[in-house]
């Protein structure tokens, strides 16, 4: 896994933002170019379960 040990952890730390938002990218097979774009968000909200709103595939969603 990623970022298990307290070395790694550290090392992750003490990147640039602009640098941890590529490994993250790396990661999750996001295109890596260190903007913390559309994509990128939306990944992080799922990996963190984010209470956000989110898309649904049509039939899924609530009908008003």
């Amino acid at each position: 896994a990623y970022g298990d040990s307290l070395a790694d952890n550290a090392r992750i730390k003490r990147l640039t933002a602009q640098e941890q938002v590529r490994w993250y990218q790396s990661l999750r097979g996001l295109a890596v170019d260190g903007i913390a774009g559309a994509m990128t968000v939306i990944q992080i909200n799922n990996d963190l379960k984010a209470d956000v709103p989110r898309l649904v595939t049509s039939g899924q969603g609530e009908r008003g």
